[in-house]
């Protein structure tokens, strides 16, 4: 059975994950969760507190609606969870006390100042829980659900990158989609200069390093054999804008991505390219970071030029 989880706020906007998962769900003949986190003081006892005791009725009461709604469509697990650990926390735990498959959520989209503060719950949960999300961005968010039909597969020459392959597979084979492997590259070595600055002797001929491209022609190589259709796409240039616009350009309905998720004071100082996408894709972005895997080269360098 393949399990989906939708974590709720109470908002309308987030809402918006219900129609992605109920529409990954039919096609899987998967199972529901809809889950709705409220953070109180304690949970061995009765909330005394006026505002807290508002916010478990409301929660109970909003969770109880939504189990109304999704009956007349499929049956759903609602529940509401009391605690006083953090949303991201709790839900990672239920994730795995329910061996959940896939979490599919409304990405709040903040940047800067708001994103420090009040952190991002898709990132938090993804790092949290090793489970592949779906994440619907700012952009995304009025985008009619749909299974993909062509999927853009960011990678680079890591074993993280790759990851994302086995949590995509499954949902790829859903309608046939077409694979679209990418990389961005790196400023190139052979730089001429040129008044006013650098510019590269290949990008322009074509003669792109082996290295660069090998492990990229070689997954692609190995889904073709699984009966997969499969393209590789190449571009420079900021990573997370050059994924945004090829994207655009090949007509994607789905981008897939590993991250390195990171937490706490990373977080604030270093944004993920996934968030960086997340927050610019017009299309949803399914993120996995699984735990124990380094952001390591598959092959080294010096054997690939040698």
């Amino acid at each position: 059975m393949y399990r989906i989880m939708v974590p709720l706020d109470g908002t309308p906007r987030a809402e918006h994950a219900i129609m992605w998962a109920d529409a990954l769900a039919t096609a899987l003949d998967g199972e529901l969760h809809l889950v709705r986190v409220v953070t109180v003081m304690d949970v061995d006892r009765a909330p005394t507190d006026e505002e807290e005791r508002a916010s478990v009725h409301d929660a109970r009461a909003y969770i109880s609606a939504k189990e109304t709604e999704t009956a007349a469509r499929r049956p759903a697990k609602v529940i509401a969870l009391l605690s006083e650990q953090t949303a991201p926390e709790v839900l990672a735990v239920y994730a795995k006390e329910h061996a959940i498959d896939l979490v599919v959520m409304v990405g709040h989209g903040r940047s800067g100042v708001m994103r420090t503060l009040a952190g991002s719950v898709a990132g938090e949960l993804v790092h949290d829980a090793a489970v592949p999300t779906l994440v619907i961005g700012p952009h995304a968010v009025d985008r009619a659900a749909e299974l993909p039909d062509r999927i853009l597969v960011p990678l680079d020459n890591s074993d993280l990158a790759r990851t994302i392959l086995a949590p995509l597979l499954p949902l790829a084979r859903l309608r046939g989609a077409k694979l679209v492997l990418f990389r961005v590259l790196p400023p190139p070595e052979d730089l001429l200069p040129v008044r006013g600055g650098l510019v590269s002797s290949w990008p322009k001929s074509g003669a792109v390093p082996k290295y660069l491209v090998q492990d990229l022609d070689t997954s692609a190589q190995e889904l073709r054999s699984q009966g997969f259709d499969v393209e590789v796409q190449l571009a420079q240039g900021d990573r997370a804008e050059a994924i945004c616009q090829v994207a655009n350009e090949v007509d994607a309905s789905l981008i897939a991505m590993s991250t390195h998720s990171l937490k706490g004071i990373g977080h604030w100082l270093i944004q993920s390219v996934a968030e960086e996408v997340i927050g610019r894709a017009s299309v949803p972005v399914l993120t996995y970071h699984p735990i124990g895997t380094k952001q390591r080269p598959r092959t080294e360098r010096a054997a690939q030029t040698a």
